[in-house]
């Protein structure tokens, strides 16, 4: 079958590939079907399951360690003070800050909200993570930061200083990502629920207007019947006037038009701004006349934050 016995050249076949693989893998298993998919393809014999398992932890330990050093060689002491601080538990607290960087995202309320955006902002304070990691594969980054989220802070702290300050970093800029993240999502989920309740709103208004819409067809339906018992034009101005007059004259009928004319469609845009102006600090020297701001139709501004 020209399969060639397990040697040297197995060896450097699996211990090559393994390398280039660890250099955006971490899981173990992953690794050793990456030795044994080219020791198969290079017609080698596979050796014992045990033999492939240290071969691929050896060589993910060592290409872990370039990573560790890497990194460890761009932090200053400023970057390394920050991050021992992450393992220290200050007196008027009960918890370290390496335990808020595992905090998870709550129900998307305002309150929430600006604890999204101040933990965003504290997490910028932390450094600049993106380039000590710069050159690492975003899976290992994701692997250390997984690792780190599992751990408590006396595990974290019997780890090597190398080892140690690239999890942190790692844990730091998976939970910046993440919280953009959720940031992004609350926002849509908060808008999606004032267009929710505009909708609903409108619908309100529809039912509270129905009797007046009923109302105004009944009185139309009266003047199609007048113009049909008539031809001249005069007397049936002068009937049409009197049925007006019956129903409550010109005006109160115009009102009752401007009062149900913006229920009609689907347009439910002019009925957000109640819901929206509540999730924004509004400033009263730049406050837009009320009336006239709630008969326009408007649309939430996605490109800013509120």
């Amino acid at each position: 079958m020209k399969v060639t016995p397990y040697g040297k050249h197995a060896l450097r076949t699996a211990s090559s590939a393994i390398y280039r693989a660890a250099q955006v893998m971490d899981n173990p298993a992953d690794l050793i079907n990456v030795g044994i998919a080219e020791m198969i393809k290079e017609r080698c014999e596979l050796k014992a399951f045990s033999t492939l398992d240290r071969l691929a932890r050896r060589i993910r330990t060592m290409v872990n360690h370039q990573f560790f050093h890497v990194v460890l060689n761009r932090l200053t002491s400023d970057d390394k003070n920050t991050l021992d601080q992450l393992l220290m538990i200050p007196e008027d607290n009960h918890h370290s800050p390496y335990n808020d960087l595992k905090d998870v995202p709550k129900s998307p309320t305002k309150t929430h909200f600006q604890d999204l955006q101040t933990r965003l902002s504290w997490l910028s304070t932390l450094g600049d993570v993106e380039r000590l990691l710069e050159g690492i594969p975003p899976a290992k980054v994701k692997h250390f930061a997984a690792e780190a989220r599992a751990l408590d802070i006396a595990e974290i702290k019997d780890f090597s200083p190398p080892k140690r300050y690239i999890i942190l970093l790692s844990m730091i800029y998976r939970a910046r990502v993440t919280t953009r993240d959720h940031l992004v999502d609350m926002f849509l989920k908060r808008v999606a629920l004032i267009h929710k309740r505009g909708k609903e709103d409108l619908e309100l208004l529809r039912e509270q207007h129905r009797s007046k819409t009923e109302y105004l067809i009944s009185v139309f339906t009266e003047v199609l019947q007048a113009s049909g018992g008539t031809e001249n034009d005069a007397r049936l101005g002068k009937q049409v006037r009197e049925l007006l007059v019956i129903r409550g004259g010109i005006q109160s009928l115009l009102d009752v038009c401007d009062a149900v004319s913006p229920d009609n469609g689907n347009n439910y845009l002019p009925l957000l701004w109640k819901f929206c102006r509540q999730n924004r600090h509004w400033h009263d020297e730049c406050r837009p006349n009320e009336r006239l701001r709630e008969r326009n139709t408007y649309s939430l501004d996605a490109g800013r934050v509120v």
